[in-house]
């Protein structure tokens, strides 16, 4: 028998970069806002749309 599993909450990131943008500078950014949220709330699923 399998237990539901609850999270208390949900993280979605969804990014726009410009065809003008920086890719490198981008990517940074995405990737420092995505560890962040992972080390805040381990817990919590996180989807990255891009």
């Amino acid at each position: 028998m399998r237990r539901k599993r609850e999270f208390s909450q949900a993280k979605l990131i969804a990014a726009y970069i410009a065809p003008s943008a920086s890719t490198d500078g981008a990517c940074d950014v995405i990737h420092s806002v995505t560890a962040r949220l992972q080390t805040r709330h381990p817990e919590a699923p996180l989807y990255d749309l891009r």
